[in-house]
């Protein structure tokens, strides 16, 4: 099984941190380089079998998938396993407070299914993981930018 990791530290509190990376309705600007739009599929709020789908993809490869959480240990991790046909990929979102900041992490499990082998082995090692760490490294950068630009926005206006 392949993998990849990213990593950042964000000015903003966890709690801040952890509802975006909640609103899966913001994962097509979050997680722009594998997300084009998201439908909800689940009822009530994010949480352990909240399922989504979402059409996007890695490359030029394109579909729609289906994700179930399948951990959600508030504010800390959580675990989203995904169907993309050829592949079943597992991504791990976690959270650390270190003082006012934030530690993210995410990692993104993959393999390639039978049915694709052994050209599914060529493509993980050519194209699929260097593709992954990219759209990886750009989701962590993007949840960011967006994290510290809207706490700063939101610590800057006065009190009522």
């Amino acid at each position: 099984m392949a993998r990849v990791e990213s990593a950042t530290t964000i000015r903003a509190p966890q709690e801040y941190v952890w509802e975006l990376v909640c609103d899966v309705n913001r994962y097509p600007e979050i997680s722009s380089a594998f997300t084009e739009r998201v439908t909800y599929v689940s009822d009530g709020p994010v949480g352990k079998g909240t399922v989504y789908r979402e059409y996007g993809g890695v490359g030029p490869m394109k579909d729609e998938s289906e994700w179930m959480i399948t951990e959600f240990a508030e504010p800390t991790r959580q675990i989203h396993e995904g169907d993309l046909g050829v592949m079943q990929p597992v991504l791990t979102i976690e959270l650390e407070s270190i003082g006012e900041d934030t530690r993210l992490f995410q990692a993104l499990d993959f393999e390639m299914l039978p049915q694709v082998r052994p050209v599914g082995r060529l493509l993980e090692a050519v194209f699929v993981k260097r593709t992954m760490q990219r759209g990886l490294d750009d989701t962590v950068a993007n949840v960011k930018r967006i994290a510290e630009r809207e706490y700063e926005t939101e610590s800057k206006q006065p009190m009522a």
